[in-house]
């Protein structure tokens, strides 16, 4: 068992590739005991903690996270926050996540699904984008998390950490009976967790996070269809096609309305495309890098302002049940303030 690990799967399925349904909002609770490999690799990652593969069958090595170490790194160059995480590696799955904590799940290569049963492969490159947006979910945790859900964040990192520490219970072969405690302590802060006051701030923040989330891939890659681009398949039913279409910081040519804004990876579709009408193009046409990456992560630092402001203003208000298109309308409002736009 000495080169293989188990490890726990807090699961916050954010980025649901598939259905794109709206998430059971208990699901980050939910846990699966695996078997991982911890990577042991002769260089020092600058943004990833410890690296593991999910399944023995894969083929994944340190190259590949190396790679995945390289693309975090990316997104360091735009952001004034670049939180270390562990990453757990899988060579094919149909879903990417970010735990709340400090672990991202992501596979080498994205699959989908037709309603046939059919398995068809993305792109790699797409995997970039989907890697910069669940990145971005451990900023957002950094500035927004810590300030507006402060203990319930606290609490996932300890979950994250535990599941490190029970990692290392079993490779060092449970000496004074380690994993029996580490699992006794994930279970107490598992049920703390699922009845926590701050849990109501958490989801308040989700389609924010999105959004950000969004927006970092695509400055990224300096591509507004980013995300877009990295969730087609040709073979995707209408609705799956119109649901990431709301991704895209371009102009789709949607009718938009609460029932299709009613998810939360596309909720504030409308603020994505303003963003990219107001402010993409002309980022994206400095050819300076030192001068993009500037103002990337002006932009980066203006739209978290926006979001606090939003929240702190919801919350004062008790104003958690406010429509899609109102939230858009908000945050769109309030995105012209602190970017001093005359849109």
């Amino acid at each position: 068992m000495n080169n293989f690990l188990a490890t726990l799967l807090l699961s916050t399925a954010l980025l649901n590739l598939n259905s794109f349904a709206k998430e059971d909002h208990q699901s980050f609770l939910k846990i699966s005991m695996e078997v991982q490999q911890e990577l042991q690799c002769e260089r020092e990652f600058q943004i990833i903690n410890k690296a593991f593969k999910v399944r023995s069958k894969d083929f994944v090595d340190c190259e590949d996270a190396f790679w995945a170490d390289r693309a975090m790194s990316k997104v360091k160059q735009i952001s004034n926050i670049s939180p270390k995480v562990n990453i757990e590696l899988l060579a094919r799955d149909s879903g990417a996540s970010f735990d709340i904590g400090s672990t991202i799940r992501l596979p080498l290569r994205l699959t989908f699904s037709n309603r046939w049963g059919q398995v068809y492969d993305s792109l790699s490159l797409g995997t970039d984008a989907i890697l910069y947006h669940e990145y971005s979910h451990a900023i957002f945790g950094e500035v927004i998390g810590k300030k507006f859900y402060p203990q319930f964040k606290a609490m996932a990192e300890s979950l994250s950490r535990y599941k490190i520490a029970l990692q290392n219970a079993y490779a060092t072969g449970n000496y004074g009976n380690a994993v029996k405690y580490y699992e006794n302590q994930i279970k107490r802060l598992q049920e703390k967790m699922k009845t926590h006051h701050e849990i109501e701030y958490y989801h308040l923040s989700s389609s924010y996070n999105e959004f950000f989330a969004d927006l970092v891939a695509v400055l990224v890659t300096n591509n507004a269809n980013s995300i877009f681009n990295a969730l087609y398949y040709d073979e995707m039913s209408d609705q799956s096609y119109q649901m990431i279409k709301l991704r895209s910081f371009e102009d789709q040519s949607t009718n938009y309305d609460n029932r299709l804004l009613n998810e939360i990876h596309g909720e504030l579709a409308l603020a994505r495309q303003f963003i990219g009408k107001t402010v993409l193009n002309e980022i994206f046409s400095i050819r300076d890098e030192k001068l993009a990456n500037q103002r990337k992560k002006a932009l980066l630092d203006n739209v978290l302002k926006a979001i606090d402001n939003q929240m702190t203003k919801r919350i004062e208000l008790n104003d958690f049940g406010i429509s899609p298109k109102k939230n858009n309308e908000k945050l769109i409002k309030e995105l012209k303030e602190v970017l001093k736009l005359e849109v």
